[in-house]
């Protein structure tokens, strides 16, 4: 896919994916402690380090 196709995507006025964490994540959150660091890596509008983040961790 191009960039004129994730351009036109996230040229929405709303959040496209959504503002909750993708259901796998969220089913982890027994795992993960606060002050753990967490790469998100292809986060889109950000929805799961935004989480994450909720949850105390760092991210980047």
């Amino acid at each position: 896919m191009t960039g004129s196709f994730w351009d036109t995507v996230y040229a929405e006025p709303h959040y496209v994916f959504g503002t909750e964490p993708n259901t796998f994540l969220a089913a982890q959150k027994a795992r993960l402690k606060p002050g753990q660091r967490a790469l998100a890596v292809a986060d889109g509008e950000g929805r799961n380090g935004v989480w994450l983040a909720e949850q105390g961790l760092d991210v980047l």
